[in-house]
């Protein structure tokens, strides 16, 4: 099954490097690599990765910088078998996501539209 993770292209160059996609409380207590993870405005109050299982459509509002929303297409059965269905279609993740070239796909949104 494939998942739509939400985000902003800030973020892309972090989750690249990592290799991951942390639940955004974990940013703030990094030891290396980034500490700071920029949530997009409808899901600043999860403390989880949100995930859904079809694409999603949003804007992000930021003038002065470049910061525009992406989909992070994830599909990997091995690490989805533990997410916690909050309603139809929409996902929580407590734990890291590890990204492949083979389970992964970067999208901006404007593509999907």
């Amino acid at each position: 099954m494939k998942y739509y993770i939400p985000t902003s292209n800030i973020n892309l160059d972090n989750i690249l490097q990592s290799e991951c996609i942390l639940p955004p409380i974990h940013y703030s207590q990094r030891i290396s690599g980034y500490n700071s993870f920029e949530q997009i405005e409808q899901l600043r109050s999860f403390n989880s990765i949100v995930l859904f299982d079809y694409p999603v459509y949003f804007t992000i509002n930021d003038t002065g910088r470049y910061n525009f929303p992406i989909l992070i297409e994830i599909e990997d059965e091995y690490q989805s078998n533990d997410f916690e269905k909050l309603q139809e279609g929409v996902y929580v993740c407590n734990h890291a996501i590890q990204i492949t070239p083979s389970n992964c796909r970067v999208y901006p949104l404007a593509e999907l539209i």
